[in-house]
């Protein structure tokens, strides 16, 4: 009887759920498609050139999530070398869910052909997350995410990454 009421008393224990982080509501694995844009031309998307899918990339994944500090007003944004090979770290209105590059840290490390890092200096430009604004493969809503990337060795032009969070559904990945 002493063990049972042992047991009990354990198993009565309460138990700390996990939290958040500070920016879980922009963090995510994101399926989107990349165009090419020429950043001469205008002064916002709807008004620069578009090369489209100038690299063939189709659908792929990357990945935004906290930094280190676990902060509201800052994250990394990684395409885990499914197109440039960089991860950045970008300064976040969380409130607004926008971001834009980091003022004190727009060094990316980057990999060369031959798969040596070497770091190069990124901009984003009108990156935003809206919420149930995507409509996945399946038909089912999901936050989108907009942002362009202009990369110091390739000046003058915006690389525009857009899609919809990843869902986890087999229906939805490409």
């Amino acid at each position: 009887m002493i063990i049972a009421f042992a047991l009990l008393f354990i198993g009565c224990e309460k138990v700390t759920e996990p939290g958040g982080t500070a920016v879980e509501k922009m963090a995510g694995d994101w399926w989107v498609q990349n165009e090419v844009v020429d950043l001469t031309t205008g002064s916002s998307y709807e008004e620069y050139e578009n090369y489209g899918d100038y690299y063939g990339a189709g659908n792929f994944l990357i990945y935004t999530f906290n930094t280190a500090a676990n902060v509201d007003n800052e994250m990394w944004i990684n395409d885990d070398g499914n197109l440039w090979n960089f991860k950045v770290k970008a300064a976040v209105d969380y409130a607004a869910r926008t971001f834009t590059t980091h003022p004190t840290d727009t060094i990316s490390v980057a990999l060369d052909s031959h798969g040596d890092p070497y770091n190069i200096s990124v901009k984003f430009y009108e990156g935003k997350i809206l919420e149930g604004a995507a409509t996945t493969p399946s038909g089912m809503p999901a936050d989108s995410i907009f942002f362009i990337a202009e990369f110091e060795d390739d000046p003058g032009y915006g690389y525009v990454f857009k899609g919809f969070r990843r869902t986890g559904f087999a229906a939805d990945d490409f």
